[in-house]
């Protein structure tokens, strides 16, 4: 479709490995499609800053504001397991994070390999092309505006967006947006670890511009607030207003299947009028839950992580203790186990996991899944370790970008994609995906007892992801 944007991108590069794009914090990308006869922005004017009345770029309306359409819409999972680590024959096999990210570039007409010098390379070839490149950088950070490759600033416009400042938080989604009709949501940072160095997992729709739409108007928010002067508007304007929610989700064909999906989103200071917090989606999910409750993620803890002095924080661990304890729901958490884990939070999951004992005997049960550690792997910086984000129930499939703690809902920006199924209808087949994926990981001797304290559980540096 003309009218629709050729495609963008929400990555997260954090390498600090390539002398020559040195990025240590989220950058989005946006691939705003051929645009013959365009020149290419300049390098003074990638530093131009978003306004709220700047013009935006043309899209169908209806694509945004009907909640119900029917699409030959598909779902893929699309995992990185780390080098080293092999889960023996028979188990679940997806499309690596590699994989996916070039079957979208390559779906977008363009080519972008995520894997060090090469992803570069390839930014840089698509002016050539005719697809303007737009940046979004959470700032400050270590590498500035204007320490971008020339290049690469010449032919993008860039937008450093000042969450700490804003929020308190950081730029911490993770998301593409292809062609206005495919995306990628899930944990990888647009980073060499995460396709070699760490476990990651993300969904990729094919074919759902209704779900893309929504995600490009979480983009735009981000786009909103760019430059050194932005502030958060007292209201978001309703071109900004969400086209799926929790209340409102948007009822897809996927897979040949029909699904109900939505988009969260946070902070709440970022969420535009009808949008899904992404607190609320997880809460919502958690008790809407029947039968079972699986949930993989890197943190989990009842505490913001990095504020001080440190502040206890029960809105997810109440609602899983209600959950296990109240509604007796046979709950699984499989928590990362790393140098880079908040040594609190083994003594949180401690608390947790002491529900399953007699008398009470909560059906809670508690794992940490560790990524092996050899040689100079010790070395790499903020790797090797299990970086999903996603809860599996009988009802849902939860796929998002954000650590479970105070920080990352309240302050710092991420995304997550919620399928529910239909009342009635059979698990969904990304449900079924999710459960053979948690299934494989859970019963894998990458999953160790919590107590006693497994060495992985050593306190060491810590860092989010």
């Amino acid at each position: 479709n003309p009218g629709l944007p050729a495609s963008r991108l929400s990555l997260s590069p954090r390498s600090r490995m390539n002398p020559t794009w040195d990025t240590s914090s989220p950058l989005w990308a946006r691939f705003l499609g051929q645009l013959s006869g365009k020149k290419e922005d300049s390098a003074e004017q990638c530093r131009e800053k978003a306004e709220w009345g700047g013009r935006r770029e043309r899209r169908e309306p209806s694509l945004v504001s009907l909640p119900i359409l029917a699409l030959p819409c598909s779902l893929v999972l699309a995992e990185s397991i780390p080098e080293g680590m092999s889960f023996g024959p028979g188990g679940p096999q997806h499309l690596s994070t590699h994989q996916a990210w070039l079957q979208l570039i390559h779906r977008a007409q363009s080519r972008v390999d995520i894997v060090g010098q090469e992803i570069l390379d390839r930014l840089l070839s698509l002016p050539g092309r005719g697809v303007r490149l737009h940046v979004a950088m959470n700032s400050p950070q270590e590498t500035a505006v204007a320490d971008l490759p020339p290049p690469l600033c010449a032919g993008a416009k860039v937008t450093p967006v000042h969450m700490e400042r804003l929020t308190g938080g950081i730029v911490h989604s993770k998301f593409w947006v292809v062609d206005g009709r495919d995306i990628y949501v899930g944990s990888a940072n647009a980073d060499w670890r995460a396709l070699a160095q760490i476990k990651e997992l993300g969904a990729v729709l094919y074919n759902c511009s209704p779900v893309a739409q929504d995600l490009l108007s979480i983009f735009d928010t981000y786009q909103a607030l760019g430059g050194p002067g932005a502030v958060l508007p007292t209201a978001w304007p309703p071109r900004f207003s969400a086209g799926s929610s929790l209340q409102k989700p948007i009822r897809l064909h996927l897979d040949g299947h029909p699904a109900d999906v939505y988009l969260s989103s946070s902070p709440p200071a970022l969420c535009a009028p009808g949008r899904t917090s992404d607190l609320q989606a997880i809460l919502s999910t958690i008790s809407q839950a029947r039968k079972f409750i699986k949930v993989s993620v890197m943190d989990l803890m009842p505490q913001c992580m990095f504020c001080q002095p440190k502040r206890f924080w029960p809105e997810l661990d109440s609602a899983l203790r209600a959950a296990a304890c109240d509604q007796r729901l046979p709950i699984q958490l499989l928590i990362s186990c790393s140098r880079h884990s908040d040594p609190n939070m083994f003594i949180f999951l401690e608390a947790l996991s002491i529900l399953a004992q007699p008398p009470l005997s909560c059906p809670l049960h508690v794992k940490l899944f560790a990524v092996p550690v050899s040689g100079d792997q010790g070395q790499i910086p903020f790797a090797r370790m299990n970086h999903n984000k996603y809860m599996v129930t009988d009802q849902a499939a939860y796929i998002g970008t954000s650590n479970w703690s105070h920080d990352y809902f309240l302050r710092t920006t991420g995304v997550a994609l919620v399928i529910m199924r239909p009342r009635g209808a059979r698990l969904l087949p990304v449900q079924r995906q999710l459960l053979a994926v948690f299934e494989r990981d859970w019963t894998s001797p990458y999953a160790l007892p919590l107590s006693p304290r497994p060495p992985c559980a050593a306190p060491g540096p810590q860092g989010g992801g």
